[in-house]
């Protein structure tokens, strides 16, 4: 890892790459553990999504006080509806809604 946290490129940097290729070579998939990497993958991607929402409803905010352009607050728009698409799909692939854990 270089600093900053990031993974040099061509590195690998996702401990799930190559899970499902195991564990057909351990004699096929079981819906478990496909179940469990998928819960896995989209806990994974939330968490910085979480943030993205975070930050893009502060700067919502400042933009209803004032503190944006109108091209500024349209892009913090694109950013909250975007995010909260993919928070979405992150649900359907889990079947978790909101509110109910999994």
């Amino acid at each position: 890892m270089r600093r900053g946290g990031y993974p040099r490129p061509g590195r690998r940097c996702c401990p799930m790459r190559g899970t499902k290729r195991a564990t057909r070579k351990k004699g096929g998939d079981s819906s478990g553990e496909l179940e469990e990497i998928l819960r896995t993958v989209a806990h994974d991607l939330k968490t910085p999504l979480v943030a993205i929402q975070g930050f893009a409803q502060l700067l919502e905010i400042s933009g209803r006080e004032g503190g944006l352009s109108e091209k500024q607050r349209k892009y913090v728009d694109c950013i909250l509806q975007a995010s909260r698409s993919m928070n979405s799909i992150l649900d359907d692939m889990t079947g978790s809604r909101e509110g109910s854990k999994n």
